[in-house]
């Protein structure tokens, strides 16, 4: 939050400096009515289009993870099944390191009693990934849209009234 305020603070006084240099004195009201539009309407599509983002990479995350987690995968034997060939096997060395908190992962001890318990767990956990990988690609999103509008701000032209530098 500090990080944001300071990037907004330091981005928006020179963009309204730069917005109002051209705009005559008796216009001016009208152009901070038109600058304040254009701001809002453009944050809020900007805000509706990186929900939507985030709406659509989740799903699309989702049903990518969803095709590597079936009950042949390993890692979902692992979880569930105690035995394996009858033999009681123990996994706590293994286990070492997915328990960071003291329980078992990931939110407490595996209910291997429970076969629709475990599989909520499982699509918790499988939400829970999707929506971070969507969050990273719209965070992904707006630094190239970052990079790549940054450069226009070379192309505005210099004003008559803004002192211009000498090579002196």
């Amino acid at each position: 939050g500090f990080l944001q305020g300071l990037g907004l603070g330091l981005v928006f006084p020179p963009l309204t400096t730069l917005a109002f240099a051209t705009v005559p004195a008796r216009i001016r009201t009208e152009g901070a009515a038109m600058n304040a539009l254009m701001r809002n309407l453009g944050a809020s599509i900007g805000v509706a289009t990186l929900v939507a983002l985030l709406g659509r990479n989740t799903q699309i995350n989702h049903s990518v993870l969803a095709e590597n987690l079936t009950v042949f995968n390993p890692l979902w034997r692992y979880g569930t099944n105690p035995t394996e060939n009858g033999i009681l096997v123990d996994r706590s060395h293994l286990l070492s390191h997915m328990t960071p908190f003291g329980g078992a992962w990931p939110y407490g001890a595996l209910p291997t009693d429970d076969f629709m318990k475990l599989t909520a767990m499982w699509g918790e956990e499988l939400n829970r990934q999707a929506s971070m990988i969507a969050y990273l690609n719209d965070f992904r999103v707006l630094a190239v849209s970052a990079v790549v509008f940054i450069p226009l701000l070379f192309f505005m032209r210099r004003q008559a009234g803004f002192a211009r530098p000498t090579r002196r």
